[in-house]
């Protein structure tokens, strides 16, 4: 193999994984010079990047050396490698608080942002973001932002990012006064000078008058327009002028009163409806003007009711025909008495409207009850909570599904809904988890009982809340 063009043995050393390549590495002077090839690490980035999570990076990979290349990679193999396996301690990011005080403990929201802050919104105002740093080392969170809002019962939030990154939106609705707040930070700020700590403010960009409580569902900052719902009726609003068109939903029968709305996204010209019982997807409004009750394509699940879900995010997929646009997102759904389901969702915009809905992981409950799951961005890594009926013990389990799976776009519609319990993968069997416990927490006074919980993808660290108030991440 020495005798081969240098050129003919970086061509095969393509082929390798990072392993095989540090094995080369340690052969002699001629292999070792190929594994520090640019080339090499740039094709095995384009790899890894096609089948894994990723940290975001530059995408000039002009502006990364080779070392830095290979440092990143190894970190990525090294997330891969652990995300399944035990964790040790968690890491306190906030204490506990003093029940005494009778402070409010509810977490309306709890996520990742962009894989790096991590994000913390209470039900008496009071925002938090933490920064994770962009180094790919261990976590070390320093507190980015803090914020109050000045009023108290707050019902929900939700929180989207711009579409160069560099501003974070969120979006909350309270149920005293019948208000939405629409405020905005920066990220990505530098280090403040010493002494101070905190890097960015919170701004109130403007204040929505509602004429009654409403829950709020998305937000996109590229059209100015905030998604709010009650009942049977899905509110679009520009926040730039307060128009609003509804989006109403007509039931057949009484029996559908229990479909409510447990997510919104926003998928090309078309908000996707996460229900209950069913995925509904509406036209996006054009202009001043109210949207018929049907909906253009709808997948039911006629025998589940599920609990609790949680959304990736909206991926378009590439496609030959320039005729063709479809995206790809999936949803982790859990129903109190079938059990845990992992769908992967194709929406084919063009060139026929169409909805795919395939179950690609089943978790059966027979003892347990799962009361909180989340799921990354990219659908591929997810967690959820676990606890035994007739124990005090919480688990927090992991799980990992292969790209391929969770990027189905095939239009083989496979209908779960009809009976969960057949349905079965192509060897016969039903599709199951790769999973495993990777932690567990003991509650004897329902203080540490687990409440809600968050993952960064990427990184593969875990955030989770606690009843008393505590944030930990592990």
């Amino acid at each position: 193999m020495l005798h081969l063009p240098e050129e003919l043995m970086l061509s095969i050393a393509t082929y390798l994984d990072l392993s095989a390549i540090f094995s080369l590495r340690k052969t002699c002077k001629i292999l070792s010079h190929i594994t520090y090839e640019r080339t090499l690490w740039i094709g095995l980035l384009r790899h890894t990047q096609s089948r894994l999570p990723f940290p975001h990076i530059s995408p000039d990979l002009n502006n990364i050396s080779s070392k830095e290349l290979e440092h990143i990679l190894v970190y990525v193999a090294r997330i891969e490698g652990s995300w399944l396996c035990p964790k040790g301690s968690a890491i306190v990011v906030k204490k506990a608080e003093d029940p005494r005080e009778g402070t409010d403990t509810v977490v309306l929201s709890l996520e990742f942002i962009l894989d790096r802050y991590l994000l913390l919104v209470k039900g008496n105002g009071l925002i938090l973001l933490w920064d994770l740093f962009d180094d790919l080392t261990e976590p070390s969170l320093s507190l980015y932002a803090t914020h109050r809002l000045d009023q108290l019962r707050w019902i929900s939030c939700v929180s989207s990012v711009d579409a160069s990154e560099t501003t974070l939106y969120l979006a909350l609705t309270n149920e005293q006064v019948h208000v939405a707040y629409i405020l905005h930070i920066p990220l990505h700020q530098p280090k403040p000078p010493e002494g101070a700590f905190i890097r960015a403010s919170f701004t109130l960009v403007t204040q929505l008058h509602l004429s009654s409580p409403k829950i709020v569902g998305a937000i996109d900052p590229e059209s100015n327009s905030v998604l709010l719902t009650q009942s049977t009726v899905v509110d679009v609003m520009d926040w730039t002028n307060s128009r609003c068109v509804s989006i109403s939903m007509q039931f057949d029968d009484i029996d559908e009163m229990w479909n409510r709305t447990a997510a919104l996204r926003l998928c090309g010209p078309y908000i996707i409806c996460f229900r209950l019982r069913s995925i509904e997807l509406y036209p996006f409004p054009d202009g001043n003007q109210r949207i018929g009750a049907l909906p253009i394509l709808v997948h039911r699940f006629d025998n589940l009711t599920f609990r609790d879900l949680s959304v990736s995010a909206v991926q378009p997929v590439r496609k030959c025909q320039a005729s063709s646009t479809t995206f790809t997102l999936s949803v982790l759904a859990c129903d109190l008495f079938a059990g845990l389901f992992h769908y992967a969702i194709t929406v084919t915009i063009a060139p026929v409207p169409a909805v795919s809905v395939s179950l690609i992981g089943r978790y059966p409950i027979v003892d347990n009850l799962i009361p909180y799951c989340a799921l990354g961005p990219l659908g591929q890594r997810g967690i959820w909570i676990e606890r035994n009926r007739n124990t005090t013990r919480r688990k927090i389990v992991a799980f990992s599904t292969p790209r391929d799976a969770v990027m189905s776009t095939n239009n083989n519609d496979s209908d779960p809904g009809e009976n969960p319990l057949q349905i079965s993968d192509a060897s016969g069997k039903p599709p199951s988890f790769n999973k495993r416990s990777v932690m567990s927490v003991d509650s004897y006074d329902l203080r540490e009982d687990i409440m809600t919980c968050a993952l960064s993808e990427s990184r593969g660290i875990i955030a989770f809340s606690t009843r008393s108030g505590a944030i930990k991440i592990i």
